[in-house]
């Protein structure tokens, strides 16, 4: 129990970096501790990008959703129509625990919606719909796969390759670029409140001052 809780903590301070110092720091165990996985570079997430934008669309759906919008693999799989409103450009994301937010999305991501939407003749329901059967959404394990292909195809190791890592580097890129901590904690659904928001005022400062600075907004996709 206590390694478990010390894992946790170390979670909370290396990769979501919603507290400065763990409680559990000098709790000592038995087997030898692992790392958490850590960000990508900016130079990889430059390369998994490429790479996605000269294969599927698909690919690159997913990488917006991961990386573009700092999705769990949880949040991106069930992720359906209904959720996203394309005026104001924003998302309703159900979270851990039940727990609703709503966040901007940015140009991107919808061009990247609307094309797949075409293309797959998609009208309502699961953004993302099981290739064998339409009526429920992408396995978790799907998903886990085409960020491994993309990986694998773009040179970065695949071993440090999961899609919860484009997540801490959603984080660690927004707060590098100067993002205060405490948006991005509401961005990925830390706030203590698990009210959904309807704050026009929130949206437009963290898209404008932030969204803008992800490595992923300044990159257009062939």
């Amino acid at each position: 129990m206590l390694c478990a809780l010390k894992s946790f903590f170390k979670f909370l301070v290396e990769i979501e970096r919603v507290i400065q110092v763990s409680p559990a720091a000098q709790v000592k165990c038995g087997e030898k501790e692992k790392s958490l996985s850590k960000a990508f570079s900016e130079a990889e997430v430059t390369a998994l990008i490429d790479t996605a934008s000269e294969h599927r669309l698909i690919d690159q759906m997913i990488l917006e959703l991961l990386y573009g919008l700092g999705f769990r693999v949880s949040e991106t799989a069930p992720n359906q129509l209904e959720n996203m409103d394309f005026e104001p450009k924003s998302i309703r994301i159900e979270g851990k625990g039940d727990v609703e937010w709503i966040n901007p999305i940015h140009d991107n991501t919808l061009i990247r919606v609307k094309m797949f939407m075409k293309k797959n003749g998609i009208t309502s329901g699961w953004l993302l719909p099981s290739k064998l059967d339409k009526t429920v959404p992408m396995s978790r394990k799907s998903i886990y796969k085409i960020v491994k292909r993309i990986a694998a195809r773009s040179g970065v190791d695949s071993k440090n390759v999961s899609p919860h890592v484009f997540r801490h580097s959603f984080t660690t890129h927004m707060l590098n670029a100067g993002c205060d901590m405490a948006l991005v904690q509401e961005y990925l659904g830390h706030a203590e409140s698990p009210q959904p928001r309807f704050m026009p005022r929130y949206l437009r400062k963290i898209s404008r001052k932030h969204l803008g600075s992800s490595i992923l907004l300044q990159l257009q996709y062939r």
